[in-house]
């Protein structure tokens, strides 16, 4: 076991019941100086530019994204 995990994995929005990611975003940043990490696919990816507040979820968390079968170079060419 672990005494100090580096990947800590919450389910902070079901306990704060936030329902919107730049709020969950905004609320983790606040309680830590850690780097948080915001994981998404590929898919996602394509239209994260048309979230609400997605400016708010780059702000205060870095993006990792997954590539998807076939959705990659697509991916790589969005906004």
């Amino acid at each position: 076991m672990v005494s100090k995990p580096k990947i800590y994995i919450s389910n902070i929005e079901e306990e704060l019941q936030y329902s919107c990611s730049y709020m969950i975003a905004k609320y983790i940043s606040s309680k830590s100086n850690l780097k948080r990490y915001f994981i998404i696919g590929a898919d996602c990816l394509i239209n994260f530019h048309k979230w609400e507040y997605c400016d708010i979820i780059s702000f205060y968390m870095n993006l990792v994204v997954f590539d998807r079968p076939n959705l990659g170079y697509q991916a790589i060419k969005c906004k």
